[in-house]
């Protein structure tokens, strides 16, 4: 598919994702305490933007009787934080390190560097610094070719850095139920284009030439989580101006989610996808 006004244009980012947690005061000392997140508490619900200001990019919601979320299941397979740079990666690995929170991997993928765990809920993150784009691998035709190595830890943990302030949230990764049906949706109505479709049951979609905004994956093999256990919430796509805003509704009008807001739309696992115009830039 070309580019054209069903595709979703250049400045296209991901803002904020909802979490549904158990216990709000021991999140807090992970994204605050841990992460170094500032956070903004109203009651039951908490925001969390980066410790030096900026919009919000992760907002928990505390839910009594929450069960942690099992691995494997459909929905939300981790949500990744960008850093700036790999200096700044580095020292919240590094952080992370010092206070023995445990890792579940990490990987070169030729685009990024990353680290991977989880929160206190059992809910996937990925921490990861960009490369240049003139230093991501392409295939002979150009197009992006992720790969997975292994990261040098002992290389990425010799960067200093005088911050180690995240960025925002970088990409998006799902499990889902159908491939095919999940790609259709995130492509054909949402208006992502396919950036690499050559890992065994996984796409991987972006606007704007990024090596990805969403990631999808068949790899829970159709298992769901119990009702109850931490989720994802819905997840934001900032188009660059109102007009992208009204196209991407157009597209997904049959796909309104009416108890999540106007430009609220469920995808087919149910995820609920929240639609928006990117704040200025002052």
């Amino acid at each position: 598919m070309t580019q054209s006004a069903e595709r979703l244009p250049a400045g296209t980012s991901i803002g904020e994702v909802s979490l549904r947690v158990a216990d709000l005061d021991r999140s807090l000392d992970f994204y605050a305490g841990r992460l170094g997140m500032r956070a903004q508490r109203e009651g039951d619900t908490t925001t969390l933007s980066s410790a030096a200001g900026g919009d919000p990019f992760i907002r928990l919601q505390s839910v009594g009787g929450t069960t942690p979320r099992p691995e494997g299941v459909i929905g939300l397979y981790h949500f990744a934080i960008l850093y700036p740079d790999r200096a700044a990666l580095a020292g919240a690995v590094r952080s992370l390190v010092h206070a023995t929170w445990p890792f579940s991997g990490f990987a070169d993928h030729g685009v990024s560097e990353a680290a991977y765990l989880q929160d206190p809920d059992g809910i996937g993150i990925e921490l990861y610094a960009d490369r240049p784009r003139v230093l991501w691998p392409r295939d002979p035709t150009g197009r992006i070719a992720m790969y997975t190595r292994m990261l040098d830890i002992d290389d990425l943990l010799a960067e200093r850095a005088a911050s180690v302030e995240p960025e925002r949230i970088g990409h998006i990764h799902l499990h889902v139920g159908n491939l095919v049906e999940s790609t259709r949706f995130h492509r054909d109505l949402v208006g992502f284009d396919v950036t690499q479709d050559g890992l065994p049951g996984a796409m991987f979609l972006s606007a704007g030439g990024y090596h990805h905004h969403v990631g999808l994956n068949t790899w829970a093999r159709g298992r769901r989580a119990q009702p109850g256990a931490a989720t994802l919430l819905s997840w934001t796509l900032r188009a660059p101006d109102a007009e992208a805003v009204a196209a991407i509704a157009g597209r997904l009008s049959s796909h309104v989610a009416a108890d999540e807001g106007a430009f609220a739309y469920r995808d087919p696992d149910g995820n609920v996808l929240v639609v928006e115009t990117a704040p200025a830039v002052e």
